[in-house]
């Protein structure tokens, strides 16, 4: 039997990708419009009804998955907002406020028949924003076309205080509840799919380290936007990373060739690849096939081998030069002092220095702070905008000391 998934949402398609569900993707185009007196649940269970009835009429044979999500607060409905002032005002009416978000879906036979659905409410509770913050976010364009004018996914972690109930609900897809369906039609088998469960956990995860983000960005007077999340995946499967993509990761980070070459062709949904390891000259090639972005170029020699394999590119490549910030005999990457005459030696068509990157030594949260700081200070004086620096156990310092990019692989997956 074929399936297809009735949204053409990426949280959503990514969801179902992740339980390794094979399906066809087709958009609907069903006004939203509640009735009057039209209760919540029957809106959102009528509009996933019409939304998979009209995509099996325009796909005869084919078992249909649709969906749609609506949030209520005090008894309201509130859908997409019409415009930037509509968002502004859903999002001041949920500051420091309790709400209701209901995701309906429906499955449709290949005969054209509801054969079955289900309605899932969780409860989110906004702690008070500000109102700059409400305008910076309306701004960014994120809330245009999610219910209720945000994205919990997204840049709106940083808004939530509390989360009760599924937390892919949230995102778009109720997954216990659309696995126990799809298992119940023979659409979906346990053995194929991550954990639901597991799924649920790095999404809570990923929420949980975006809202340290902004709280350490907001901590020192800085936009929590302009900073990017990379989840490193290292020994991570590709459904995890899949899960990771569908709850609003955009970047992902693996330390070694081998494994994302054979990891990325399975994972759904789409991000920017970032080589955090370190790169052997002699796997440059192949590390081209897969990453959008090095941050570990730590010599001319290698610089050398990046811009003469991209040569034939239409745009240069994004890299970051690795700093050993400490000293480390251990560790890679250029001394301070020689940093200077290799970026003089990287200045090449081909090539986009983006920033610094470095992993500082263990220690304290001030030793730390001190080598970021340091890194912060080199960058400036190169005039680079960029700084990727922070992990799991010193993120939030490194977002205080000005990191435009964290690679968090433990607080998102867990222990390796």
């Amino acid at each position: 039997m074929s399936l297809v998934l009735g949204s053409a949402s990426p949280r959503r398609v990514a969801l179902l990708g992740a339980l390794g569900v094979e399906f066809a993707v087709q958009a609907s185009d069903i006004p939203e419009v509640a009735a009057p007196g039209e209760p919540a649940d029957a809106f959102a269970s009528r509009l996933a009804r019409e939304k998979g009835l009209a995509v099996a009429r325009l796909r005869p044979g084919h078992w249909v998955l649709a969906a749609d999500t609506v949030v209520v607060v005090d008894g309201d409905i509130l859908g997409k907002p019409a415009d930037a002032a509509d968002a502004r005002a859903m999002l001041q009416r949920l500051s420091a406020r309790r709400h209701e978000v209901l995701t309906a879906a429906a499955l449709i036979a290949a005969d054209g028949a509801l054969a079955d659905e289900v309605v899932v409410r969780s409860a989110v509770t906004f702690r008070e924003l500000a109102e700059a913050e409400i305008a910076a976010y309306v701004a960014g364009g994120e809330p245009a076309d999610k219910a209720g004018a945000y994205a919990i996914q997204g840049g709106a972690a940083a808004f939530v205080a509390q989360v009760d109930g599924s937390m892919t609900n949230i995102i778009g897809l109720p997954m216990d509840e659309v696995a126990a369906m799809l298992r119940r039609h023979g659409l979906w088998t346990p053995a194929r799919a991550v954990s639901r469960e597991a799924m649920s956990d790095i999404a809570a995860s990923i929420a949980a380290v975006r809202a340290r983000i902004a709280a350490a960005a907001q901590r020192v007077g800085r936009d929590p936007a302009a900073v990017r999340l990379i989840a490193v995946s290292k020994t991570k499967s590709a459904a995890q990373v899949s899960a990771a993509i569908a709850a609003g990761v955009k970047d992902v980070g693996e330390n070694y060739v081998q494994e994302a070459i054979a990891k990325r062709p399975a994972v759904d949904g789409a991000a920017s690849w970032h080589l955090i390891g370190h790169l052997q000259r002699n796997k440059v090639a192949k590390a081209l096939e897969t990453f959008d972005c090095v941050h570990t170029v730590d010599s001319a020699a290698l610089g050398e081998t990046l811009a003469r394999q991209v040569a034939q590119r239409a745009a240069p490549l994004p890299i970051f030069v690795e700093v050993n910030i400490g000293g480390e005999a251990s560790k890679h990457g250029v001394a301070p002092r020689d940093l200077p005459a290799l970026l003089g030696a990287l200045r090449d068509p081909h090539l986009s220095v983006r920033g610094l990157m470095t992993v500082p030594p263990p220690g304290d949260a001030l030793t730390t702070r001190a080598f970021f700081r340091h890194l912060r200070q080199l960058a400036e004086t190169a005039g680079l905008a960029e700084l990727s620096m922070g992990m799991t156990d010193d993120f939030e310092v490194a977002v205080e000391e000005g990191s435009t990019m964290v690679r968090v692989g433990r607080a998102i997956f867990g222990v390796r």
